[in-house]
């Protein structure tokens, strides 16, 4: 059976099958009768006006002595290379919906409503200060993770967006020797949970900016702690739209604060419903004091040693008083460290969005 090399340059199939007829001294009617087909399709085909079928590959494949998987390797090829420019404008549109979050970000108002490729990238272009697409983006220097794994586009983005509602966010003059008096007042509204609506203008009377921004989907985030404008800067998600988890969250990021953490770098905390037993020294004692602060940790001890295993309503109550916190911060220390089921007390855990985004700079809720 011969077989014929396909040349690199893509022409139609037509091209080859009139060398072939040239070669054998046919003619366009002698291929049809051969074929048992109208003269008019093999002129069509050599003409490029008429794709090879399957069956028409076929019998030229008995005719010349080819095989039809040449003849059809033909018309994909030159169907294929017609269609380069739209090819393109996919693999332009994977590279760049498949990266950043490009629709989100419309719908928030963080990029332009604009529909062009060129105009959706000028935009992104800005928005994450590169020139290129293909640049990584830098966030004050590179970000840091719990999880030590690469901060994420969604990520950057969000942590861009806090940044920009930060900027014109203005607070006191910050020092470290005002922590005192900080974790004083925020532990006054720790146990009425219309309190927290207090939290942004105490944490700005002491130089620290709160930012509050609804997580991009799949970016797995909770919080971050960096400074910005030479004061601290502590952004939330309220992912987790729970009372308990929001005063963990934020003694969390202002633990790294009292450590001086976040100066050169994001802390970007995305696993803070862990014990951070896997994780390092640093998150392990954020989450500590977080906890601790909320709870004295001995206090907590000795509650467990009495009541276990029998934890009753009245007796978290009852305790959740003396330690002057909210029921359900009690609640959420006991489902954290697996001494109570998640399910367990539920009615305690109290959602917390709608009482803390109308009072601090917030989006997307």
């Amino acid at each position: 059976m011969m077989k014929l090399r396909i040349p690199a340059q893509t022409l139609p199939p037509g091209s080859y099958l009139r060398e072939e007829l040239e070669r054998r001294r046919w003619t366009q009617s002698d291929l049809a009768e051969i074929l048992g087909r109208p003269p008019r399709l093999v002129n069509e085909i050599i003409a490029g006006k008429r794709a090879i079928t399957p069956e028409t590959a076929h019998g030229l494949g008995i005719a010349l002595g080819t095989g039809p998987e040449l003849w059809m390797n033909f018309e994909s090829q030159y169907q294929l290379s017609r269609t380069v420019p739209k090819e393109d404008a996919v693999a332009r549109r994977a590279k760049i919906f498949g990266r950043f979050p490009v629709k989100e970000m419309q719908k928030r108002g963080w990029l332009k409503l604009v529909s062009s490729l060129d105009e959706i990238e000028t935009e992104l272009k800005s928005y994450f200060s590169i020139s290129s697409l293909d640049d990584e983006i830098q966030i004050a220097h590179a970000a840091k993770k719990t999880s030590y794994d690469k901060v994420s586009t969604q990520q950057a983005a969000w942590l861009i967006r806090a940044q920009q509602l930060a900027d014109d966010l203005e607070v006191s003059k910050y020092s470290a020797e005002n922590l005192p008096s900080l974790f004083k007042d925020l532990r006054s509204c720790v146990a009425n949970p219309a309190d927290a609506a207090k939290v942004p203008q105490i944490l700005a009377k002491y130089g620290i900016r709160l930012i509050i921004v609804a997580p991009l989907p799949s970016s797995k985030i909770d919080a971050a702690c960096m400074w910005f404008k030479g004061q601290p800067l502590i952004a939330l998600t309220l992912r987790y739209d729970k009372h308990d988890i929001f005063w963990q969250a934020l003694l969390h990021e202002l633990d790294h604060i009292e450590h001086g953490e976040g100066k050169s770098e994001p802390i970007v905390d995305s696993n803070l419903l862990s014990d951070c037993s896997h994780g390092t020294k640093t998150e392990k004692r954020a989450n500590q004091h977080a906890a601790s602060r909320l709870i004295p940790h001995k206090e907590l001890e000795a509650f467990v040693g009495r009541v276990k295993p029998f934890f009753s309503e009245s007796a978290i109550v009852d305790f959740a008083s003396r330690m002057d916190v909210h029921p359900g911060i009690v609640v959420g220390q006991l489902q954290h460290h697996s001494i109570v089921p998640w399910s367990t007390f539920a009615g305690y855990k109290v959602r917390i969005r709608e009482l803390i985004t109308p009072h601090a700079r917030a989006d997307g809720f």
